[in-house]
């Protein structure tokens, strides 16, 4: 019982870990070319600090440069029948090469080609590993003992 308890507080802690590493949002502020602010969603998914908090919400996403993956990127409302492969404005937004391709060509700040990636169910981490390890464990502990009590 005491492992199974144990393990909980473990997962628990992983998706802190999670949260905690997760690349920060660069905040869009004034006009800035290449992002419609006027599009619904779009200042309530900017204003996440990080992107665990931003995939989370289930109409943003977070568009990360390649390179940065652990960094920085911008939370962006989703593309309303394509949420998982683009997003509604920015660098996400251009059209990829197939239905399930996450990843778009486009021309950065700095006016040289990159490509950036959409994501919007995950985070990169490096504790993303965490809560698999940590489940095992609790079902190991959980079929080893509170399984067995009787109903």
């Amino acid at each position: 019982m005491l492992c199974v308890l144990f393990s909980l507080c473990l997962l628990g802690g992983s998706f802190l870990l999670i949260n905690k590493d997760s690349a920060a949002v660069h905040q869009i502020q004034g006009n800035v070319p290449n992002f419609d602010q006027s599009i619904d969603l779009f200042s309530q998914c900017n204003s996440y600090s990080n992107c665990d908090f931003c995939v989370t919400n289930e109409y943003c996403g977070f568009c990360v440069q390649q390179g940065n993956e652990k960094s920085w990127g911008y939370c962006l409302p989703g593309k309303n029948n394509q949420s998982d492969v683009r997003s509604d404005t920015g660098y996400c937004n251009s059209p990829t090469s197939s239905d399930t391709d996450n990843y778009h060509y486009n021309i950065s700040i700095d006016g040289k080609p990159t490509r950036w990636e959409w994501d919007d169910s995950f985070c990169h981490t490096k504790y993303t590993f965490l809560p698999i390890a940590i489940i095992v464990i609790y079902q190991i502990s959980f079929t080893s003992g509170i399984n067995q009590i009787v109903y």
